[in-house]
């Protein structure tokens, strides 16, 4: 079955994206995405709301692929589209927060050069920190302008004043929640967004709308909240954000998406006493802060455990193995001692994909070990790719053998549709994506050896 995207947009190959497309997919990077048809859904989400900022988002994403570019940036990155999520979010925060018009060609200027500046910042973040860097680079330029704005004269920040008391909406402030992922508080924007992120990912889409809803309601029962601030989704959003982005890089647990959308929620409160907008500085820490935990649990916590065989896995194994599999310190499967037999296994593809234990293993990449040796000896694993998840650049010390049980996969070599079979050699070099998401079964000689950062 088609994505929807295909059915507006044709398929194209790995290395030949019209460029109008790479602006679209980082429209669509605003809500972790890499589908031009949600970029055209979140253009939307901004002309309902403000048909200047429509302008300056479209500016911005044009810009940014050419910016990295020029930066040296090429290939995988730039067909993710997420060289545009920064300018981008630059791009709509700007009207959000200071006057702008059509004529004013001082803020035309300040939007060029700032959008200009978050690309070269982005670009530094990726190679110097050792984590995402999500939202930063455009929270430094955005504060930097704010503190700047007496100074400049084009610069007039938005008098928001008192906020008038007033009842809480559940559904305007949900719906409001998603439109200001986009800084638009219009309820088309916000249903705009969600379905937008629906067509991409229907996963994300039923994940971002959890966010929105459990922003809103903890936000408005959050005692030092008003009311119209949480019906203008001022604190859901953040919950939002943070929602979609926690459940692509933490393994695509639910349960951590919603403890990330709490967390967010809650900081948005707490960050008021810098007296600077926070805009979506709560995601980014929180973000960061599941990331840190993840980090802590894999190297401190992670003790040698005995567990049966479950999930799907187990129920489709024909051949069971004679003790009970005990999980390595690396929480992969050791080698079996019996035969493991899969029967059917494009037909389990699905299943697998939906209903087995996985585990982080790169961001936005999972996976359910069959067996590893340990010790970077042989080993069996599913990888699931989230749509636009890329593994960074990495040599083979020995065979692998990979095949794409769903999905799409590509590298720097070509695209592997489902049902292709890839044997890469000791010395190959590559870094594997996937546009729409796939399920992939690899069986390798030895571990691979990363060079380039992860």
């Amino acid at each position: 079955m088609k994505d929807p995207v295909d059915y507006v947009f044709p398929p194209v190959k790995t290395g030949q994206i019209p460029y109008w497309r790479l602006a679209l997919r980082g429209c669509s990077q605003l809500c972790f995405q890499a589908n031009e048809l949600t970029g055209v859904f979140f253009l939307a989400a901004a002309l309902v709301a403000s048909p200047i900022a429509f302008a300056y988002l479209l500016l911005a994403a044009m810009v940014a692929p050419a910016g990295r570019m020029l930066l040296g940036s090429r290939g995988s990155i730039l067909e993710t589209g997420l060289p545009g999520l920064n300018p981008c979010l630059f791009a709509l925060a700007l009207p959000a927060f200071f006057h702008t018009s059509w004529t004013n060609l001082g803020m035309w200027g300040v939007l060029a050069v700032s959008v200009a500046a978050t690309v070269g910042l982005v670009r530094l973040c990726v190679a110097i920190l050792p984590f995402p860097t999500l939202a930063l680079p455009f929270l430094i330029v955005f504060w930097a302008l704010y503190a700047l704005a007496p100074y400049l004269e084009p610069l007039q920040p938005i008098d928001f004043g008192p906020v008038e008391p007033t009842t809480f909406h559940p559904v305007t402030a949900v719906l409001l929640s998603l439109g200001q992922t986009v800084f638009s508080p219009n309820i088309w924007s916000g249903l705009f967004v969600l379905c937008g992120v629906l067509l991409s990912n229907w996963r994300h889409g039923t994940v971002a709308f959890f966010g929105a809803v459990i922003g809103a309601l903890v936000s408005y029962y959050y005692h030092d909240v008003d009311a119209a601030s949480v019906n203008l989704g001022l604190y859901g959003f953040n919950g939002v954000l943070t929602a979609v982005s926690v459940f692509f890089l933490c393994g695509g647990k639910l349960r951590l998406a919603i403890l990330g959308a709490l967390l967010a929620t809650l900081l948005v409160s707490a960050l008021d006493i810098f007296g600077v907008p926070t805009v979506s500085a709560p995601y980014v820490l929180t973000t960061w802060l599941m990331l840190a935990l993840g980090w802590i649990e894999d190297r401190w916590f992670d003790v040698p455990q005995s567990v049966p065989a479950t999930g799907a896995s187990a129920s489709i194994l024909d051949a069971e193995r004679s003790s009970t599999p005990i999980l390595s310190g690396d929480g992969s499967m050791p080698a079996p001692t019996d035969s493991i037999v899969i029967t059917n296994l494009l037909a389990q593809a699905d299943t697998l994909r939906r209903t087995s234990d996985w585990e982080f293993f790169r961001p936005g990449v999972t996976a359910h070990w069959l067996y590893s040796e340990g010790d970077g000896g042989h080993s069996a694993v599913l990888l699931r790719y989230e749509a636009g998840a890329r593994v960074a650049l990495h040599e083979h010390v020995g065979y692998e053998y990979m095949f794409v049980l769903e999905g799409d996969q590509f590298d720097e070599a070509g695209a592997y549709p489902q049902g292709s079979f890839v044997i890469h050699p000791p010395g190959t070099r590559h870094s594997p994506g996937s546009h729409g998401g796939c399920l992939a079964l690899l069986i390798y000689d030895r571990a691979v050896k990363f060079v380039a950062p992860e």
